[in-house]
């Protein structure tokens, strides 16, 4: 019992502390529940954009555009709350928008 006690003493300590295992399991939890709410309110976008009688040729492209910008910033939240710099990220993505 002692053995066993000390093989899995690393992970009780892992579990009961502020770790990044836990950091990460949060994470994961915001990512998977962050990207369900995008793909809903994507589908409530497109269907606006249906009954206000869009193009039908634009609804994809922006319905799209809106999708990938929700999902960057999503990523680029959880990487901050990991604790990764994320401004080169941020001026990247600027740079991009100007170019």
């Amino acid at each position: 019992m002692k053995e066993i006690k000390e093989l899995l003493a690393p992970v009780n300590d892992m579990l009961q502390s502020d770790s990044f295992f836990i950091k990460m399991l949060i994470a994961l939890v915001i990512l998977l529940i962050g990207w369900n709410f995008i793909s809903l309110f994507i589908g409530m976008l497109k269907k606006t954009l249906i009954k206000k009688n869009f193009d039908k040729t634009l609804i994809p492209f922006m319905s799209n555009i809106a999708l990938w910008a929700a999902r960057v910033i999503l990523i680029i939240t959880l990487a901050s709350y990991l604790g990764i710099e994320t401004a080169s990220f941020i001026a990247v993505i600027g740079a991009v928008s100007f170019a």
